[in-house]
Parts: C-alpha cells; sequence; structure tokens
C-alpha cells in the first residue's frame, strides 16, 4: 500500500508531459483497483475468522459457564461477555487494521479518479491553446507602442 506521501506524488500532474500522463494513468488505476479488492478480500476474511472466534468462545462458555463468570447462560448475556475476552479483542483489533488498510486502498482509487477527471480537463485546455504564451512581433510593438501614444487611448482632460 501506498504511504500518503507516495499517495499524493502518484496523483500529482506533470503539467508538461500531459501526453505521458494520460499513457500511464489506466494502468495506475487498474494497479490499485486490483490492490482495493484485495484489500476487501482481506476484510471479508477477517470478518468470517471474527464470527468464528465469537462462535468458538460461545460454545466454550455454554460449555463451562462458571469459567466465565456466568451463572445464566443466555444469547444477550453470552454476546456481552464474549466481546469482553482477549481472544475476540484480538480478533477484533485485526478486522478494524483491515478496514482502515482497504479505505485507504479506496482513498488511493477515489484521488485516481480525480487525477483522470483533471487530466481529461488539461487536455481541453491544451487543446484550447489555453498554455500558449503570447509572442509579439516587431510589427505588433510597435503598433501597440503608436496606439498608447495617441490621443484616441489616453483620459480626456
Amino acid at each position: 500500500m501506498a504511504s500518503k506521501q507516495e499517495a499524493e506524488e502518484l496523483v500529482g500532474i506533470n503539467e508538461l508531459a500531459l501526453d505521458r500522463e494520460c499513457i500511464k494513468q489506466p494502468q495506475t488505476y487498474l494497479r490499485y483497483s486490483f490492490l482495493a479488492a484485495e484489500k476487501k478480500r482481506d476484510v471479508d476474511e477477517a470478518k468470517a475468522e471474527l464470527d468464528v472466534t465469537a462462535a468458538e468462545l460461545m460454545r466454550a462458555m455454554r460449555k463451562d459457564p462458571k469459567k466465565y463468570g456466568m451463572e445464566k447462560v443466555t444469547e444477550s448475556a453470552l454476546k456481552e461477555q464474549v466481546i469482553t475476552l482477549p481472544e475476540y479483542r484480538e480478533s477484533h483489533g485485526i478486522l478494524l487494521k483491515k478496514q482502515h488498510a482497504y479505505s485507504m486502498a479506496q482513498a488511493v482509487v477515489g484521488a485516481l479518479d480525480q487525477k483522470k477527471r483533471s487530466l481529461t480537463l488539461l487536455v481541453e485546455l491544451h487543446g484550447k491553446a489555453y498554455f500558449a504564451d503570447v509572442k509579439v512581433t516587431a510589427d505588433g510593438n510597435e503598433a501597440v507602442k503608436k496606439t498608447t501614444r495617441s490621443r484616441s487611448v489616453r483620459k480626456p482632460k
């Protein structure tokens, strides 16, 4: 997974190399989409593992409720007790880390979507000569000087 700094560099755009930026964008997007899918799978596996851990702990509590400090075994009492056990909390912590990794991967994919839109807009602006420098010829420069010396351009007194 990309660090925050790597992700920021990844979505940066070199305005002087729009062609290269446009060419590499689909490959980068695909790579991080696959990564996000892997992170989602990791979340699903961690959820399943948490469910298994909870079921095993509940089975053990039903078998020997006194060992877990329970007098009456009800579903709500089991659920309340199971979330306090270290095995469950450890499994839940793993799930939270996996969810965070997935969220970060999704954030990169979203930023790459934004980069795509920005590239599209920049290419359109480039096509409209937005970035073109104005080059004044010697004749044009002289015409501007002549016009600005004229009384018709100056404010009346």
